[in-house]
């Protein structure tokens, strides 16, 4: 019994795997540049990473086997994701925000107004 691989299934999944590695890398790096939410993250993990369990768990995780299985989950996973971040790119280009999305920019604007408010009034 042989198998056979069609070719343009296994370029489109090689492709798949490089884009989306690409796209997780832009949107982590534009997550670094929100300071307050990038911090707090860091914090958040600084606080976990001090709790033997979790450095117990991650041992048995993070080892050559571990790190196999995660890249082909991840590889696995990099097909269906492929989708939604094309949608989400898409969106992105038209203009296209949702209801959460101007919400969270409102609430980001009104915050910028108070801290400049404090800044040159509040005396803070």
């Amino acid at each position: 019994m042989t198998i056979t691989l069609n070719e343009q299934f296994l370029y489109y999944w090689i492709f798949t795997v490089i884009f989306e590695t690409i796209y997780v890398l832009i949107q982590w790096n534009t997550f670094k540049k929100r300071k307050e939410q990038y911090e707090y993250l860091v914090k958040m993990k600084e606080t976990m990473f001090k709790t033997a369990t979790l450095k117990l768990t991650l041992k048995l995780i993070f080892n050559p086997l571990g790190y196999l299985i995660m890249f082909l989950f991840f590889s696995l996973v990099s097909q269906i994701m492929f989708t939604f971040s094309l949608i989400r790119l898409s969106k992105k280009m038209v203009g296209y925000k949702s209801k959460l999305e101007k919400q969270a920019e409102q609430e980001s604007k009104a915050y910028e107004r108070a801290k400049e408010w404090r800044k040159n009034e509040g005396g803070g």
